[in-house]
């Protein structure tokens, strides 16, 4: 698994990235690791589901994978930057 950003303000985003990416993140800590970058980077006080969308992307199975996608709602996107907020 490896993580980049590309677009506006890509390079504040690589060099967050570099420091706190590793391959072994849960899912939930990639998430929360995501926001973190999304928030340094947006011109926001407070990240929502107004002005962020996120996807989950799964990669299942060990003969076939097959790659599974989901769209997180506004309140799970809530939810995080919330979460996300009173851990740092």
């Amino acid at each position: 698994m490896q993580a980049t950003a590309i677009g506006s303000n890509s390079q504040t985003a690589q060099s967050i990235l570099k420091t706190e990416y590793n391959s072994e993140l849960s899912l939930e800590a990639a998430k929360a690791l995501t926001l973190r970058v999304l928030k340094k980077i947006m011109d926001v006080t407070a990240l929502s589901g107004e002005t962020v969308e996120m996807i989950e992307m799964t990669l299942a199975g060990d003969d076939s994978p097959q790659v599974t996608t989901r769209f997180l709602s506004e309140v799970e996107v809530v939810q995080l930057a919330n979460e996300r907020d009173t851990q740092t």
